[in-house]
């Protein structure tokens, strides 16, 4: 590491920033700050990220005057002395670095941007090849996008301090370097990019245009570019450019580019089309092939019920410390084995049912709040009450009800008649008369957990 003004001043800032970036990395509004902090002196944001990232590793040294001005710009937007770079630098230090910074920016574009060579397929679908360093420079101007609810996970952390979640990219760390160094040893696979050009996004109200003369396709001012497939590729390619720029024979690397028009909501399901070919998490691809009426229901459950927020999307099995009740695509086999296809004539039928599921849950959770709504995982451990498999059970209930003609109103009264009287507890043997549970006491058998609860008497 770089002496700046004496070694202890110079860990001293570094253990500031390592200590503000760690709280604050994951909020995106302070990256973009110190982005464009960053960016008045001619850093781009990818280097910043750069930065981000390495500030936290001990093997990576940084230079004076990356240091200087990552703990000027971090003054600037947290307006904390922590990090005046008078504290730490002379001012001779601080006029040398900034009379003699050339920057970093080796290019600023944006759009409108216009590719070449491109084949038309449709109106919303185009293809063309693209050089890494076209990549690169996207990435890092920020005109590609990561999206969370067009890629392959919806993975959230926690805000330090606080219960928000927010969405982060599930970066696979030794496949990013895998793909870095097969990069730069000319070995990676001229596979396929897969954008999105999001309709709705241009100002102009048409994010591409194509011109058959010459063959080029222009995406618009204020247009969101989503990276629906190749991120990891996207990364280790940015990454082997960022840290290796003098292999510039590397930049000329041509791979292919497959650009959409979609709505977020089409690109969705293209996404889920493409992955029953080529499989991602079963419970990711489940969640977004919403053609599926059970996919469509339980997203509605998802979105409108108060238990929504406990229904685990990206995985496909939970932790039994975790605070959630079931996997979207455990919950999509539970609709299943209650639903077919043929109970739907119609959307509007769908619906109905996604709606009288949801009242259905609404009025279970409220039944039994501890284990639906509180300490999940601890109530898991005594009780089968929000045990996954047990949605098995109540969604085949749930349907016996509708049936039956139990309207909305009269579902929270009709359950604690019908599951009033039923010990859930792990110790009643009842659940090992029926065959429900292993030798260890875990449950297993939807569909005995099923028969139970469609063998019980609603009409009493």
């Amino acid at each position: 590491m770089t002496v700046i003004f004496d070694q202890s001043a110079n860990e001293k800032l570094l253990s500031e920033m390592k200590d503000a970036i760690s709280k604050n990395k994951h909020i995106r509004s302070f990256i973009n700050d110190i982005q464009l902090e960053m960016a008045k002196n001619k850093i781009t944001p990818g280097t910043t990220q750069k930065l981000i990232y390495d500030i936290e590793n001990p093997e990576v040294e940084i230079s004076k005057e990356y240091m200087y001005f990552l703990a000027k710009s971090l003054y600037s937007v947290l307006e904390s002395e922590r990090f005046n770079p008078r504290n730490y630098f002379t001012e001779t230090d601080m006029r040398e670095i900034e009379t003699l910074w050339e920057g970093s920016v080796e290019e600023d574009i944006k759009f409108p941007y216009t590719f070449k060579q491109v084949v038309k397929y449709s109106d919303d679908n185009y293809f063309f090849p693209i050089t890494a360093k076209e990549l690169f420079m996207l990435f890092e101007n920020k005109l590609l996008h990561y999206n969370p609810n067009a890629q392959r996970t919806n993975k959230t952390k926690k805000l330090e301090g606080s219960d928000i979640e927010i969405p982060v990219p599930q970066l696979n760390k030794q496949s990013v370097e895998e793909i870095k160094e097969l990069f730069l040893d000319g070995k990676l696979i001229k596979s396929v990019f897969t954008f999105n050009a999001r309709v709705g996004s241009a100002s102009c109200g048409e994010e591409l245009k194509y011109d058959d003369d010459t063959m080029s396709l222009t995406v618009t001012e204020d247009t969101i570019l989503d990276v629906l497939d190749g991120y990891h590729r996207l990364i280790g390619i940015t990454m082997a450019i960022r840290q290796h720029p003098e292999l510039d024979h590397l930049f000329e690397e041509t791979f292919k580019v497959d650009i959409y028009n979609y709505t977020q909501k089409r690109a969705r399901e293209h996404f889920g089309q493409q992955n029953t070919i080529n499989p991602v998490k079963k419970s990711k691809v489940a969640e977004m092939s919403q053609n599926v009426y059970s996919n469509k229901i339980v997203k509605f459950i998802q979105d409108n019920s108060i238990i929504g927020d406990y229904i685990k999307t990206n995985g496909d099995w939970i932790n039994q410390n975790q605070n959630l009740l079931i996997t979207f695509s455990d919950f999509k086999k539970a609709i299943e084995r209650s639903y077919s296809k043929k109970d739907f004539s119609t959307q509007a039928d769908i619906l109905k049912t996604a709606r009288y599921l949801t009242s259905f849950f609404d009025a279970l959770a409220t039944q039994y709040v501890d284990e639906f709504l509180g300490d999940i995982a601890k109530e898991r451990k005594r009780s089968f009450v929000n045990n996954y498999l047990f949605f098995n059970g109540y969604v085949g209930l749930a349907k016996k009800l509708q049936l039956d003609g139990v309207s909305l109103d009269e579902l929270e009264s009709k359950i604690t008649d019908v599951l009033g009287s039923i010990d859930f507890s792990k110790k009643n043997k009842l659940w090992d008369e029926l065959g429900v549970v292993d030798k260890n006491g875990n449950a297993k058998s939807p569909q005995k957990i099923w028969n139970f609860f469609n063998n019980l008497k609603i009409d009493e």
